[in-house]
């Protein structure tokens, strides 16, 4: 059975991350997971994927065409050891994930373009820094009337 488009440049950014090892040339390997954000659990090193509500990209709508604006977050929270520089370790996981994701712009051809919007820095209960929210809104169409075709 085919998939919708969105649910293509989803597993498309998924796949994306899940290339972020330490033997691929970044500075982490990440653990990545799909995930809705209501009631979860954060494990420390973990990679979240959450897909946010979508809205219409109307100033860029086509002829025959439904032009969206998906907007996702990447969300990380590390475990910083004592020995790391916290600024450090988050400015590695947000660099990591940009590149990662600046590759493909076009999710596999699926998308118009994947813009990077500015990192959120989280904090634990102490308030010290932990981990970091990117997110990134992917801009893609499909015909008007068909969500699984371009």
């Amino acid at each position: 059975m085919a998939e919708p488009i969105r649910e293509l440049i989803t597993q498309n950014i998924v796949a994306a991350l899940a290339l972020v090892t330490e033997a691929g040339g970044y500075h982490q390997t990440l653990d990545v997971r799909r995930s809705d954000p209501a009631g979860i659990q954060f494990q420390p090193g973990a990679c979240y994927v959450f897909e946010l509500d979508e809205e219409e990209d109307t100033p860029h709508r086509l002829t025959g065409k439904a032009c969206w604006i998906a907007p996702y977050q990447i969300g990380v929270f590390s475990s910083i050891n004592a020995d790391d520089i916290a600024p450090q370790v988050i400015n590695r996981l947000e660099a990591d994930i940009q590149k990662a994701l600046g590759i493909d712009f076009r999710r596999g051809g699926y998308a118009v373009d994947t813009v990077w919007k500015s990192p959120e820095r989280t904090t634990n209960e102490r308030g010290e820094l932990n981990g970091t929210l990117c997110t990134i809104h992917v801009k893609y169409r499909h015909s008007e009337n068909d969500p699984y075709t371009l």
